[in-house]
């Protein structure tokens, strides 16, 4: 169905010091196999699962203060048919830590980073990010990119690998990355 998560995502489990937070992303085609099986990547050749999700977390990780641990993640498929429910294939606990320390001018309760992309079909791709490590809000373009955002990216968008927007095509072309104060994080952690 167009933009649902078929046929596949994955949810990402991690953990700041403010709350447990899921984040999901979807994927192309997965298939059983070897330890968690494989994805086809973009390039038609097939990427191991666990390879995958854990460079795109390491990747995402730079993002994140040395409080965030990333628990574990769940891969799902899921039918193109109405009603269809998501069919748990594979999870595996992991424990990889955000690297950035925390100190003065760095905000990270209620944080969000909102990565913004097309698809190769022209379609919104997006990674979100909660209790994010912040120090400036401002809105970051391909101009002013850091080789750390860069270098995830390329782990998202590359063709070796499988992630895919909720209409089935590879993220493709970035746009920007929007840092903002998620007010729905800032109600649950009685901020307002």
């Amino acid at each position: 169905m167009a933009g649902s998560l078929s046929p596949a995502f994955v949810k990402i489990f991690y953990n700041s010091v403010f709350a447990p937070h899921v984040q999901i992303v979807g994927t192309n085609t997965w298939n059983p196999g070897t330890d968690l099986g494989d994805f086809e990547a973009w390039s038609g050749s097939p990427v191991q699962a666990d390879t995958m999700i854990e460079a795109f977390i390491t990747a995402e990780a730079q993002f994140f203060p040395n409080t965030v641990t990333f628990t574990g993640y769940e891969i799902y498929t899921l039918a193109d048919t109405l009603g269809a429910i998501p069919l748990l294939v594979g999870a595996k606990n992991v424990s990889i830590t955000g690297d950035v320390t925390p100190g003065a001018g760095i905000q990270q309760e209620a944080t969000q980073a909102t990565w913004s992309f097309k698809s190769t079909t022209g379609k919104p791709s997006k990674v979100v990010m909660l209790d994010v490590a912040v120090t400036d809000f401002s809105l970051i373009t391909s101009a002013s990119l850091s080789i750390d955002e860069q270098s995830f990216i390329d782990e998202y968008t590359g063709v070796g690998n499988a992630w895919a927007a909720r209409v089935t095509s590879r993220p493709f072309f970035f746009k920007q990355i929007a840092y903002t104060l998620n007010e729905k994080l800032r109600r649950n952690y009685h901020l307002n």
